[in-house]
């Protein structure tokens, strides 16, 4: 790495190739500050079993502008913080930029996303499409750090920048185990819009994971996952605002999930809004809301759902809570009410499993002015109807936790 700061710019075609197992990179530039990247010509890296990065960038400030196409063996854009030149070990960045219009694909196995960006403040756009082919290979990543499993070294998480946002305006499509369409979070706001396909096909790979303090989706496109537990939106939040607008989730999990993590003494959400606007069919829950304690009393929550017209939400449950307390390891009482949720619907909601809204452990109002496909279950509260329910109705119910 350079001391002090470092640019450069490429206009033309970058090809890096190497033995069989070797080290090669498209594009670096290191620096001590402020590292700037701007390429306009294709680049491409076929290093086989070694690792081999398109583009990257090191450096306490970070800025990647990337206007051609990338095909690597493992990430097409990858920032990290300036190395220290002493011990070796990257730092965490500052601020990590990118803005990418090409296409990304990768091939190879763990780190390799197409776009993969670390740092206190982060902001990805890419309008291109972003194929990746194996297990912990997202689409894009956009958090403080993150590295996959390698060895025995576990998968690192770290949610703890200031801010994070990605803008997506093109096809997502990945393949493997953990291997999200977007993965994005910080312990600050953190927001995504996407506006095109995204598509996954691994256990435990949602289409959009996010976490944050406050968390806004704008999900315009379509979303599809076919993985074991792989749900379609999956946002977890300590005590934050969650805004999540959703178009068409098809998904192999449940289609949307809001975890709200913490203690009851980090209080409620303050009413977090799903909008939903398109289709949503899922395997399990078409909308999960979770609470997950790390003692023995419940964390609230207070969401707002609302179903448009012509939409709709259809699953095994149609909607459902879960409330967990001691770090997730036990259920609550039955008789617990730690979701309060208004829900209105003006489209159809559907239980394939018989109940389409299993609240026996919510209390709050339903008002329904579409139809109601299922039994409806609610612990204690209000239902207004104005349209058509076609199931049982049981209220102040002590029944148990959802069944899922």
């Amino acid at each position: 790495g350079v001391t002090g700061g470092a640019s450069l710019t490429n206009t033309g075609d970058v090809t890096a190739a190497a033995p069989v197992g070797t080290l090669g990179n498209g594009i670096v530039v290191g620096s001590t500050a402020d590292t700037v990247i701007n390429s306009t010509g294709n680049v491409s890296v076929d290093i086989g079993t070694g690792t081999g990065y398109g583009i990257q960038a090191t450096g306490l400030r970070n800025t990647v502008v990337s206007r051609g196409n990338i095909a690597s063996d493992a990430a097409g854009i990858v920032t990290n913080g300036a190395m220290n030149p002493t011990t070796f070990v990257n730092g965490v960045a500052e601020v990590t930029q990118i803005d990418s219009v090409g296409d990304i694909s990768t091939s190879q196995d763990v780190d390799a996303s197409a776009i993969w960006a670390r740092g206190n403040q982060v902001s990805v756009a890419s309008s291109g499409t972003l194929p990746t082919q194996g297990n912990y290979a997202s689409g894009i990543v956009a958090a403080r750090n993150y590295r996959g499993p390698v060895g025995a070294n576990a998968e690192v998480v770290d949610f703890g920048g200031t801010s994070a946002s990605v803008t997506n305006k093109g096809d997502i499509t990945t393949q493997g185990t953990s291997s999200y369409g977007i993965l994005v979070g910080s312990a600050g706001a953190t927001t995504v819009r996407t506006e095109g396909r995204i598509t996954t096909a691994g256990q435990s790979a949602a289409g959009i994971r996010a976490t944050g303090s406050s968390v806004t989706i704008d999900s315009l496109g379509s979303i599809k996952t076919s993985g074991a537990g792989a749900q379609g939106i999956l946002v977890t939040t300590l005590n934050g605002n969650v805004t999540i607008n959703a178009g068409a989730i098809d998904s192999s999990g449940d289609g949307i999930v809001v975890q709200k993590t913490g203690t009851a003494s980090s209080g409620s959400i303050n009413l977090p809004a799903i909008n939903v606007n398109g289709a949503i069919t899922s395997g399990g829950r078409g909308i999960g809301l979770d609470t997950i304690s790390a003692n023995f009393a419940p964390a609230g929550m207070n969401p707002l759902i609302n179903i448009a017209q012509g939409a709709s939400v259809t699953g095994l449950v149609g909607t459902g809570p879960s409330v967990r307390v001691n770090n997730g390891d036990a259920a609550a009482p039955p008789t617990v009410r730690a979701v309060s949720v208004q829900l209105e619907n003006n489209g159809t909601i559907t239980g394939t499993g018989g109940t389409a809204l299993a609240l026996q452990q919510a209390g709050g109002t339903i008002r329904n002015r579409g139809t109601i496909n299922g039994a409806v279950i609610f612990g204690l509260g209000g239902i207004e109807n104005y349209g058509q329910i076609n199931g049982d109705v049981t209220l102040s119910s002590n029944s148990g936790p959802s069944p899922l």
